[in-house]
Order: structure tokens, then sequence, then C-alpha cells
């Protein structure tokens, strides 16, 4: 029994160290000695390497080791709450049996979906383009849930959930779920099954489906165009370009990126079946939800090639927000800023201050300056490497001077001591640590 719940915790962590990874880059970061090997390395030391002196010292190998143990407890925790039927606190053979069937099928359900919505060849698989795409959908989808959650119970406005946003939040969560059990539990067992899963997510996609439709049959004589679910890019093939009739013409948009320095502010992928067109297809992109963030002048169509984004052009049009290209092959495209040198990109002037009078009572003034838009973290951490507060996580900021406010209170909602505090901020080029010794 003592080797089954070794075997059990062993487990629960590696697939925390995988949900971690899938989280966000900055989460799966490099472990101890004692964690998986698959951990990035490099994420773990751009997240708790505070000195920058390329490795890991105790205090920061603690740190690491505290926020991997908290999350092992935190999937162990769901687990039994979900599996140990018995009550005895552990989960029990046959308990774990069942657990490693749940996850089998979630797993199989998964990579369905992700044929279904990803495999563009229709050979069955994912080719590393397709992987590429799916990962990139991933990670727009948990930073659209991020944004989401920030502006709905994010009620003053910190760029972090204090515990009394996070209990509005779990409130929100009980209630859809009380609804979801409303609309589809049939059989009234208290929980929604596999088959009514099976049956809401069928009924969904119809809607889905019905609503939106990126995908288009056209006839080589007339030609047309295949809009993005999202609407916001047009592939618009005109007559006598296609070189049969019941050509599958499509635009699949997926979110945001990053490619170094630089933003990608939506990729596309522009597809058709049969082979080359005869003459150039017109890829439109709007670049509206952008306008308040970027500049219009330094917006480009990117296409991917060889592993790498290779700008390819593009007219930009200021009164309609729209920036068009002719393509004559299908493949990834995306709306992002042209290429600018590091330096252009980089923070300076990082300065910490009162908000108000002489001391730190009223709170802290964080100021910088952003050299062009950009994603930028703003972090606080204590000398032995505990994270402290975030004030920003990859929110987007535009070029010039920015003051970001802390109240002096951890990320639990305490205020802190006095004493020395290390200020991080990362932006799209670089990162900037500064030391603040805090007195109320």
């Amino acid at each position: 029994m003592t080797s089954v719940r070794r075997r059990t915790v062993r487990t629960l962590a590696a697939a925390t160290v995988v949900m971690c990874a899938l989280a966000g880059p900055r989460l799966g970061a490099a472990a101890p000695a004692n964690a998986p090997s698959q951990v990035d390395r490099s994420s773990a030391m751009a997240r708790y390497d505070l000195n920058h002196d390329g490795l890991l010292s105790v205090a920061e190998k603690e740190a690491y080791k505290q926020e991997i143990l908290r999350r092992v407890a935190s999937v162990r925790a769901a687990s039994l709450k979900k599996y140990d039927i018995n009550g005895n606190g552990k989960l029990d053979p046959d308990e774990q049996t069942s657990l490693r069937e749940a996850r089998a099928k979630q797993h199989a359900r998964s990579e369905a979906r992700a044929l279904g919505k990803f495999d563009a060849n229709g050979d069955g698989t994912l080719d590393a383009e397709e992987q590429a795409l799916r990962r990139e959908a991933r990670e727009s989808w948990i930073a659209d849930k991020r944004a989401q959650a920030l502006q709905t119970f994010d009620a003053n406005k910190n760029g972090v959930l204090d515990p009394s946003e996070k209990a509005a939040m779990k409130l929100k969560a009980e209630d859809a779920r009380a609804m979801a059990l409303q609309a589809y539990d049939k059989n009234a067992d208290g929980r929604v099954d596999a088959q009514e899963r099976t049956n809401a997510s069928q009924a969904e996609l119809d809607q889905v489906l019905d609503s939106r439709k990126p995908h288009r049959i056209l006839t080589a004589a007339t030609g047309g165009e295949a809009v993005s679910s999202d609407g916001s890019a047009r592939l618009l093939v005109p007559p006598a370009a296609l070189t049969e009739d019941g050509a599958s013409v499509g635009v699949v948009a997926s979110g945001e990126t990053r490619d170094g320095s630089r933003r990608i502010l939506k990729v596309y992928h522009a597809h058709w079946t049969g082979p080359a067109l005869k003459k150039p297809a017109l890829l439109t992109v709007s670049y509206a939800g952008f306008a308040s963030t970027v500049k219009p002048s330094n917006l480009v169509i990117g296409r991917w090639v060889a592993d790498a984004w290779q700008e390819v052009g593009g007219a930009v049009g200021t009164e309609d927000q729209l920036v068009t290209i002719e393509v004559t092959e299908p493949g990834r495209y995306a709306l992002m800023e042209r290429s600018l040198p590091a330096a252009a990109a980089a923070l300076s002037n990082l300065s910490v201050g009162p908000s108000s009078g002489k001391s730190f009572a009223g709170g802290a003034d964080i100021r910088f300056r952003l050299g062009a838009p950009g994603g930028v973290s703003v972090k606080i951490y204590d000398p032995a490497g505990r994270h402290i507060r975030s004030l920003a996580d990859g929110r987007t900021m535009g070029d010039g001077e920015h003051v970001v406010q802390w109240d002096g209170r951890s990320k639990e909602g305490r205020g802190v001591s006095s004493g020395l505090y290390i200020i991080v901020v990362e932006g799209p080029a670089n990162r900037l640590t500064k030391k603040m010794m805090f007195v109320r």
C-alpha cells in the first residue's frame, strides 16, 4: 500500500508540472533535483533567479519547491474529493483505477476535439504545423480566461484577484454549475455524466456551426470568400482562381502570442483544397480590436516559413482599420508588429518612491519607461525570493512613461511589514530589477 501511495504522489506531481507548463510559459519552471526532468529550466531561472547570477540559491530553490508542493497538494485534494468514495482520506487501488480511467477518457476526448478542429488536411493526425496551431489556440484561450476574470472580478483594478474577488468568482462558478445541472442533468443524479456531457457538447457545437461558417465550398467560375469565426479576417478568392469546383476554402483564427520582442496580434490558418491558386486571393485582417495599443504604421502581415515568422508586407488602411495582402499559397499568416531593435523596445528609467508625502503609508509608485508597446509584468519579492504580489502580469501597455502603484499589501490582501523588497519589471525586450526599502 505504501508503494502505491508513493506512485500516486509521483503521478500527481508529474501531472501538476504538465499543468503548470500548459498554464503559461512562466509557470513551467526549472525544478529542484527531485522534480521531473522535463521541466523548462530557463523559465525557473527567469522567475526565481532574482540576483541574475545564473544560479538558483538555496532560498530561490526553496521558493520554487514550495510553489510546486502547493500545486501538488491542490491536485491531490481535488482527486481525493472526487474519487475517495469510501472517505478514508486516500486513494485505494480501485479508486486509483477509476482516476486513471477518467483521465484516459478525458485525454481521448481532448484528442478527438483537437483532430476535429486542427486536422486541416484530414489525415487523422496533427502534424507539426497543426500542433503549433493547437498550442497557440490553447495559450490564447488561457489568456482570454485570465483577462475575462480580471475584467469581471478585479474590483479594485490592481491587476490581481484578491481573496474577496476570488470568492466572488467562485460563487459565480457555483451558480454556473447549478445552471448546467438544471439544463443537462436529465437523470437528476446531481452531476453531468459522460453521456449528458456528450449531448450538451453536441447541442452547443451544432449551435456554433450554425452561427459561424469559417469554411465555404466554392466554384471555380465564381470564387467567393470565407470569413473567420470571429469576423476579424476574410479570404477572398476571385473568379477563375481555383482550378476545380467544390474546393473547401477557410480561414481559422487563433489568439495573440509573441515572437521575441514583438507581438503577434492574431494568427490565421488560411487554406483551401486542391492545387495552388491560378491567381492571388486577398487576405484582409482587421486590427480594430488592437487600435488603442498599436501604431498602424508598425503593422505587417507575416507568414510562418521554416519554423519562423517572416514579414511579407500588406497594405494598411487607417480609416477602415484593415491590413490587406495577396496570398497564393495556403499556410499560417499573422497580423504582427514589425520587428524593432531590442534597444528601441526596452524598458528604462525604473524608479520607486512613495505615492504621497515622504512615507509609504499611501503606497509606492513604480515608474518606468517603455520604448514600444508590449506586455509588461510588475512583481514584488522579498529578499528570500518569495513572491509577494503581482501588480501586472503581461498587461499590454503603450510606449512612453508609466506608473504602477502598490498599496503595500501582499497577494493575500494583508499589509506587509517594513523592510527590503525587490521590484521586478519585465517588458518585451528586457527586465529591470530594483531594491526598495519599504517603511510604513
